[in-house]
């Protein structure tokens, strides 16, 4: 028996005498059991027998509704307010699960109540920061995260979420200033890395953003997150392969992240590897129309890839003398210069194309090519864990 498991024996056995109940030794003994079926076996059991479920009490409330599996602890968190509601941790257990589960709303009166009871939680002020952020309440979001500092200075998440609400304020200095006091709390914080990068690279200093994203790499090889801004930031410096690599490795890590694909695609398609960018697209615009209020022109993207993929199939024959109208003199044109970076053939198509039709000089357009800008950067908040 290892010293941890001894000293939980004893405890038991000495818990076991001094309140003998047969249901408290069951919840004791699945305190210290990682068995999750064990413990909804015991709650529905709870449940059967209503002379016991009318007097649980507060302890073994809050174990089940932080114990079982998500889908089943609101309504013990419930039971639990609404037979406490004075108690701390019943208020700030629930409303951790309300803004866990994006009800926000919700969370932050229940965080309220819990500081109506303690004042002087930092931590309750960093999670009702949170809540209000995702209600897009800057302001209140960012008041509340100085008064967790103002508490407790040492709090890094709270310094990593201020950072979260002033970049997005567009305050990029302030927003730098305070990933670094996070981060100098926490070295090993990878999400406040990731964050700084993405404040830097807004700046555009990307070798610094660049050196932040590896730092949070270092810390974190299966941060998907990094990975993927560090693609943005390597494609923004005309790194193509290096950035090909990293959304990559992105897309291994989230294979259901849909900008992690357009992006790859757009990199791909800057890179010349047009069949491949039109996969990646297609499949960065399947994914994306799944999702409801998907912002970005993605079916343009394939559209335009796909021209691409038949200009890349003309070239050839039109470099040797082939036909072609004025129209894909001028786009083989452009995609040699832009693309493929063969400026002597660009120049004979532009060439060509003004020979057969003078005034396409004069009027040249190139909104063929469509704006691709990447799009956002991967920015987390932070949560503080919850205490159990």
């Amino acid at each position: 028996m290892t010293p941890n498991n001894l000293v939980r024996k004893r405890l038991l056995e000495a818990l076991s005498l001094a309140d003998p109940d047969p249901w408290a030794n069951q919840v004791r003994k699945l305190a210290f059991s990682k068995n999750p079926a064990a413990i909804e076996k015991l709650a529905d059991e709870i449940q059967r027998d209503q002379g016991l479920f009318g007097r649980l009490s507060r302890a073994v409330v809050i174990f089940l509704g932080v114990r079982l599996p998500e889908a089943k602890r609101e309504f013990w968190l419930r039971i639990g307010q609404s037979r406490h509601p004075a108690d701390f941790w019943c208020n700030f257990y629930l409303a951790n699960l309300l803004s866990e589960n994006k009800r926000p709303v919700e969370a932050v009166g229940y965080y309220y109540a819990a500081l109506a009871i303690r004042p002087n939680s930092s931590v309750v002020y960093n999670n009702l920061g949170s809540a209000l952020h995702d209600q897009k309440n800057l302001p209140a979001a960012i008041d509340a995260y100085k008064k967790a500092l103002a508490i407790d200075d040492k709090l890094a998440p709270a310094w990593y979420n201020l950072g979260t609400a002033l970049s997005d304020q567009k305050n990029l200095p302030a927003a730098i200033d305070v990933y670094k006091r996070a981060l100098a709390i926490d070295d090993k914080f990878a999400m406040a890395w990731n964050n700084l990068g993405n404040a830097l690279s807004d700046q555009k200093n990307l070798p610094a953003a660049m050196e932040a994203y590896k730092r949070a790499l270092a810390i974190d090889d299966k941060y998907a997150g990094a990975w993927y801004n560090l693609g943005i930031a390597l494609g923004e410096q005309k790194n193509f392969p290096a950035a090909i690599d990293a959304y990559q490795k992105a897309i291994h890590l989230l294979p259901d992240y849909a900008p992690a694909h357009c992006n790859l695609g757009h990199v791909l398609r800057e890179h010349g590897d047009f069949a491949a960018a039109l996969k990646a697209l297609q499949k960065g615009d399947e994914l994306g129309r799944r999702q409801p209020g998907w912002p970005y022109p993605s079916a343009a993207w394939v559209k335009h890839c796909q021209q691409l993929v038949t200009l890349e199939q003309k070239l050839p024959a039109v470099l040797k003398g082939g036909p072609a109208e004025t129209g894909d003199f001028l786009a083989l044109a452009d995609l040699c210069r832009h693309y493929k970076k063969r400026y002597r053939d660009s120049a004979a198509l532009f060439g060509k194309a003004f020979a057969a039709e003078p005034k396409a000089a004069d009027n040249l357009d190139r909104g063929y090519r469509p704006a691709t800008a990447s799009a956002p950067k991967m920015s987390p908040r932070c949560r503080c864990p919850k205490f159990t």
